[in-house]
């Protein structure tokens, strides 16, 4: 969505109940919450369409993934980075709108 769409609210609300899950990744697939990805309109759209699926962290931290996707450099300078930084703050984030991350 962040390369394909002009926002995050409205394609959420264009799919209704049709998702069953949500890759989650910051716009340069590092750790959420540090990047331009609009979190707060994706999670209250979720919210808005009663998703109850999964939502996954999808990072490409890793040195192996950065060369795997021709990234030109690497998202995080910790591949664990993503899940204590990055895992909190969705959770704060869905928390406050609804889905709740498992």
């Amino acid at each position: 969505m962040n390369v394909e769409e002009k926002g995050f609210r409205d394609p959420v609300l264009r799919l209704g109940e049709r998702p069953r899950y949500v890759h989650l990744s910051e716009s340069d697939r590092g750790t959420p919450g540090t990047g331009d990805v609009r979190w707060n309109d994706l999670f209250g759209a979720l919210a808005e369409i009663r998703f109850d699926g999964r939502l996954v962290l999808e990072s490409f931290v890793h040195a192996d993934m950065t060369r795997l996707a021709s990234l030109l450099r690497d998202a995080s300078h910790d591949h664990e980075e993503p899940l204590p930084e990055g895992l909190p703050f969705l959770r704060e984030v869905a928390d406050e709108h609804g889905p709740k991350l498992r």
